[in-house]
């Protein structure tokens, strides 16, 4: 793409950024081979005159000749100059004043140039200048440059939890237990990317203190059962999977997910067990038990999961 600036540069317009539409059905231009490269540049295979008359009506002013532009600003008479030398015989040019400022007598402009060439016209937007629902344009140019941050990349890549839902435990009763709804949520806001499906199994129960007098109180018996996309953070999702205490041995689920369980009782007699294990080397999944470490349990639940379902995922 040809690319000619006719901005008589003033530090005070740096205040000021119009808001300019990208032409309907414009491409996005992306070269890769140029690590200096700005966003965003378009390109689009309309009229030069149909594309020209969109922006008249956006933009609110009259497109302007080479010639018209160094009548206006005399100051850019040099450039203008350059710019036909520059300007193939095929090729139409117009230019649109976005602000203009006097100052120690020169009058300036900032314009947004189009150009018409044989088989498709350009133009260039900067990403600041982008009207809202064109700010997807700069996004997918820094993907396509590689300028992505590892938080945002896991980002586009982290699956719904709707889709993570799909793969809990349908089995309604375990036992003496009852699935509760279902929840979860997915995140990806600045540093903070996340996507989590969760259901609970209760059943109600008096437990008998420590004490052993005979007394006791209402409490519950839970299983949780938790997957996560780990997308954004696989290496610890892989660590977790591991057992790293005396109490944790190594399990495979199904014969081929590789995790670990424990089941436990503390001093003051309150029980706890659980599963971990990863699927696809991303999709994490937890069942833990509180006051219960009936490891059984566990197993009939991860037996009414489709875990293929993760496995299917990307």
């Amino acid at each position: 793409m040809l690319c000619f600036s006719m901005l008589l540069s003033f530090s005070s317009f740096a205040q000021v950024v119009k808001k300019i539409p990208v032409y309907p059905g414009a491409n996005l231009m992306v070269d890769k081979t140029q690590t200096d490269e700005s966003c965003c540049s378009f390109s689009s295979k309309d009229s030069f005159e149909k594309v020209i008359a969109y922006y008249q009506t956006q933009l609110k002013t009259k497109a302007l000749e080479t010639k018209e532009v160094a009548a206006k600003y005399p100051a850019l008479k040099a450039n203008i100059q350059q710019l036909e030398k520059q300007l193939p015989p095929t090729m139409k040019f117009r230019a649109f004043v976005l602000t203009e400022q006097t100052i120690s007598g020169q009058k300036g402009a900032e314009m947004f140039e189009v150009l018409g060439g044989p088989t498709e016209v350009t133009f260039s937007i900067a990403n600041m200048a982008l009207v809202k629902n064109d700010e997807h344009f700069f996004n997918s140019w820094r993907e396509q440059m590689g300028q992505l941050s590892t938080t945002e990349v896991a980002a586009k890549k982290m699956v719904d939890w709707k889709l993570l839902k799909e793969a809990l435990p349908t089995i309604a009763v375990v036992g003496e237990f009852n699935r509760q709804e279902v929840s979860g949520d997915t995140v990806s806001e600045g540093v903070s990317v996340s996507s989590q499906a969760s259901v609970i199994y209760i059943k109600p129960v008096v437990v008998k203190d420590a004490g052993g007098d005979g007394q006791g109180e209402n409490k519950s018996i839970s299983i949780d059962v938790d997957i996560e996309d780990s997308i954004a953070s696989l290496d610890m999702a892989k660590e977790m999977a591991q057992p790293s205490g005396p109490t944790e041995k190594a399990i495979k689920i199904k014969g081929k997910y590789d995790g670990k369980q424990s089941a436990e009782k503390n001093e003051s007699g309150y029980v706890t067990c659980e599963k971990v294990f990863l699927i696809n080397q991303r999709f994490l999944v937890t069942l833990r038990g509180s006051n219960t470490n009936d490891l059984a349990l566990l197993d009939k639940i991860i037996d009414s999961m489709n875990l293929a379902k993760l496995e299917n995922l990307k």
